[in-house]
């Protein structure tokens, strides 16, 4: 319950954010995980290491689609 209560939350803070700075702030943070995540990858991981990143990469694009449709 207290999971569904802070995703609300969270959506009316997306939702008041006028100017933008939240979701500038999300999408910088998110830009920067992913770019990390990436360069470890091309750096060279493991098949099971790089299948891990590469969801977690797809995680964070997910998230980036969901900040953007609030």
């Amino acid at each position: 319950m207290s999971e569904a209560i802070a995703m609300f939350d969270f959506q009316r803070q997306l939702q008041r954010d006028f100017d933008g700075a939240k979701r500038s702030a999300l999408e910088k943070e998110f830009d920067t995980c992913r770019q990390l995540l990436k360069r470890e990858m091309d750096a060279g991981v493991s098949k099971q290491e790089f299948e891990v990143l590469a969801a977690i990469v797809d995680a964070i694009g997910a998230a980036t689609e969901v900040i953007n449709t609030i």
